[in-house]
Formats: C-alpha cells, sequence, structure tokens
C-alpha cells in the first residue's frame, strides 16, 4: 500500500487548476499536493498543444516587432509543429481576421500573465491572457485540428510511399497518378484512406467567420447560436475568460467575452472563427462559490481522504468532468 500524505500546497488557482480540481479530485491531489515521488512524470507536449504555441508566439512576436522564439514548442515533432503554426498564423493575417481583432480596441498586452484575488474573497487566481484589450477585456485563442492534419500528412506521405511501390502493381500507380492529376483521392487506393482522418469543425455561436479569402458571407458568415452567452456555447472557455476578467477589472459581473477559434483544414486554409459574446453575472457568482470551496478544501486539506489507500482511490475514482454530470450547474 501506498501512504498518503499532504506535503505541498498550492499559492494560487488557474483556470486548468480549477478545471482539474472540479473533474478530478484525486489526479489534483497526485500532481499537485501528495508527495513528490507519487507525481507522475510530466508528459511531453502534444502535437495539438505545439502548434498552439507557436502560433501564439508568431503573432505575439510579430505585434511587438521582434523575431518570434520558439522554445516552448517542446513536441515530438517541434519542426513541424512550428511550420504548421506559422501556417496557421499567416492565413490568419491574410484572411483580415487580425485586422479585426486589433481594430475593436487598443491592444495593450499580449501573453499577460496575472495574478489577483477572486474579487471579493482572498481566494488567488492567475491567468495568462493572449490578448489584453484597453486593460479592460480579455481574449483569448484556440488552434483545433493540429493532430488531425498531421495525422493526415503521415497517412499520406506513408500510403503514396507504398503506391510507388512496384509490388502494389501498375493499377495502384495509375490511380496515384490520376489523384495527383485531380488533386482528390480515388476510391479504394491508400490515400483515399488517408483522406478519411476528419478535420474538427469550429464550436458553435460564432458571430464572423473567415478563410484565407477574407469574411464569408452567406451560410458560415455567423452562427446560427451567435449571441447565446458564452457558458451556453462553451463552459470550459466560460471558466477562464471569467478568470480573466476578475484579474482586468477586479470585480463579479457580466463581462464580455472573445475568442478566436482557429481550424487548419487538409487544403492548407484555415477557418477562423470569431467570438464576441458576454458571460452572464449568474454564471460568474456560481463559479466564484465554487472556486471559493476547493480552495477551501485545498486549504483543510480535505481534497481527499489519505486514510483510503491510493490503490482504492484510483478503482473508485469517477473523472468525469462537473460540467458533464450536470450541464447547467450555474442555473
Amino acid at each position: 500500500m501506498i501512504d498518503l500524505a499532504y506535503t505541498r500546497e498550492p499559492v494560487y488557482l488557474s483556470p486548468s487548476s480549477f478545471l482539474q480540481f472540479d473533474g478530478d479530485p484525486l489526479t489534483f491531489y497526485i500532481e499537485r499536493l501528495g508527495p513528490r515521488d507519487l507525481r507522475p512524470a510530466r508528459e511531453q507536449q502534444g502535437f495539438a498543444a505545439g502548434v498552439g504555441t507557436a502560433f501564439d508566439e508568431w503573432i505575439k512576436a510579430g505585434w511587438e516587432g521582434v523575431a518570434p522564439d520558439f522554445a516552448g514548442v517542446e513536441c515530438a515533432e517541434p519542426a513541424r509543429a512550428i511550420d504548421l503554426g506559422v501556417q496557421v498564423g499567416l492565413v490568419y493575417v491574410e484572411s483580415g481576421a487580425w485586422g479585426m481583432l486589433q481594430s475593436e480596441g487598443q491592444i495593450v498586452g499580449m501573453e499577460s500573465d496575472l495574478y489577483g484575488v477572486i474579487p471579493g474573497t482572498d481566494v488567488p487566481i492567475r491567468g495568462k491572457l493572449d490578448t489584453n484589450w484597453d486593460g479592460l477585456r480579455a481574449h483569448d485563442f484556440k488552434v483545433r485540428g493540429g493532430n488531425q492534419i498531421r495525422d493526415r500528412e503521415s497517412n499520406i506521405s506513408a500510403m503514396t510511399a507504398l503506391l510507388e511501390g512496384a509490388s502494389m502493381g501498375e493499377h495502384a500507380a495509375g490511380l496515384l497518378a490520376e489523384e495527383q492529376k485531380l488533386g482528390v483521392a480515388c476510391p479504394g487506393t491508400f490515400a483515399a484512406a488517408a483522406n478519411k482522418v476528419k478535420t474538427p469543425s469550429p464550436n458553435p455561436g460564432y458571430v464572423r467567420h473567415y478563410t484565407r479569402d477574407g469574411l464569408t458571407q452567406g451560410k458560415k458568415g455567423s452562427h446560427k447560436r451567435s449571441g447565446e452567452a458564452m457558458e451556453d456555447l462553451n463552459v470550459k472557455w466560460a471558466i477562464q475568460l471569467s478568470i480573466y476578467s476578475w484579474l482586468l477589472n477586479g470585480r463579479i459581473g457580466q463581462c464580455a467575452a472573445a475568442i478566436d477559434q482557429l481550424v487548419p483544414q487538409p487544403d492548407g486554409d484555415v477557418r477562423i472563427c470569431q467570438f464576441r459574446t458576454y458571460i452572464s453575472a449568474r454564471f460568474q457568482e456560481t463559479l466564484a462559490a465554487r472556486m471559493v470551496a476547493a480552495w477551501d478544501s485545498i486549504q483543510s486539506r480535505s481534497v481527499i481522504d489519505t486514510r483510503i489507500p491510493l490503490e482504492l482511490q484510483l478503482l473508485r475514482r469517477d473523472s468525469t468532468p462537473f460540467w458533464k454530470k450536470d450541464p447547467k450547474w450555474w442555473g
């Protein structure tokens, strides 16, 4: 049996640490509160996260007028992730979406690291804002789909090598040539299977939709759910932006919520969706109460019962996020 004890203590709550606490308290304890030899080795950055990091750094460096520093890209394929992140950034600028973001307010900071407390409490919080407008409004970038683009490219590359091999025969080679000429996958080939790797769609609720050719109109101009509260569109985004708003404004109440989501496409284009909505006061009040309760539990060392063996706790663990157990927990 592994002896459990509280040997560490966090100094703040961030969006990610709170989500972990409320969704999987046992993992929160193992990674942040328990003995250090119990803590698992730090996982390597995923490819999709590497693409997002590369994009963030490229945009920030361009805004500051300096050369980008991609040291934060630590995934297994950094060069590939940086290349895709920069490609996404170039389309973001070419589309006009970057210009629109800059026109919405004066950007006074990018990648701002802020510390403070939940308004009206002494619970310490921290947030890393992608964009800070006018010192009052927070904005975040979300890059989605990097893994799918990588997997599709890898599959096509490997399968093309097979198709070009003599063992595949003249028929396969002919189909490959036809594919390359048409720019599409012919039925029955390995490359056709590679093209079945799906690219995710953007989150619903965007108010503007861009591609490399610029702002789109009509069918993809504005999502039918645009205007709904952020907590109804994406609760994790609402939690993150609520904390950022508290750090900027020092108060709990209805606030603006802004996200730019970038979804790379197999053809090299990028779907860019801008979300401009609000987070309700009721949601923030409930969130603040949950975070205060979480901090009290951490301070009183009652996140888990250390008298119960870890092995048994692992068997009993329910890691379903709270926002999935009760999607309307704030209402």
